[in-house]
């Protein structure tokens, strides 16, 4: 019964109620534990950030598009701008859709090819931004002495788009999630654009 039930729904309406709940929890948990809220107890609120580096999962969608849209935000060479996956397929590329939408942002992505943690420098960032709290505990485990500079990208935004911590990944789910995570995306970057 309930799997009959289940199939009067469409997959995308059940996906995006699992991110909402998936966020919810999340953005208690995230905000409780590092007591971030807003980016107000951070030590690096005050000081100007010369190396940032973006992490997601695979580095073809969310942190390859934040690398290419702050670095054409910023114009400008004084800060060192990058970005890398933690579940890699060595050289794979960014779908069409995440092509087609990155885009109306101004940036090309269709020849971006994904790199994994081995290939940042993340010791000498001053700033790690990841995309969804799953990543946060594990850039966290890995590199214990760099906690108090790696981040979730979408608790630096503007309220109340801050309220929650993650951006979902919108591989496979159309353009229309994609646009809904590089919009995301792009607002907390205006934000990161005031400690460069």
């Amino acid at each position: 019964m309930i799997s009959s039930i289940k199939a009067l729904f469409p997959n995308l309406l059940k996906r995006n109620c699992k991110v909402f709940i998936r966020n919810v929890a999340n953005s208690l948990q995230y905000y409780a534990g590092s007591g971030r809220f807003l980016f107000r107890s951070s030590p690096l609120r005050n000081k100007k950030v010369s190396k940032i580096i973006f992490v997601c999962k695979g580095n073809v969608c969310r942190s390859a598009f934040a690398e290419h849209r702050l670095k054409y935000l910023l114009d400008h060479d004084k800060v060192h701008i990058d970005s890398c996956g933690l579940d890699v397929n060595q050289g794979s590329f960014p779908p069409h859709d995440s092509v087609a939408v990155a885009a109306e942002f101004s940036c090309m992505l269709a020849v971006r090819r994904a790199k994994g943690l081995a290939e940042c420098d993340m010791e000498g960032a001053d700033l790690i931004l990841a995309m969804e709290y799953w990543q946060y505990k594990r850039l966290v485990q890995i590199f214990p002495g760099k906690k108090e500079n790696i981040l979730l990208l979408r608790s630096v935004a503007s309220f109340p788009y801050c309220l929650f911590c993650n951006i979902a990944d919108p591989y496979g789910w159309g353009e229309k999630e994609f646009r809904k995570a590089y919009r995301l995306i792009d607002r907390a970057l205006c934000q990161i654009i005031r400690w460069c």
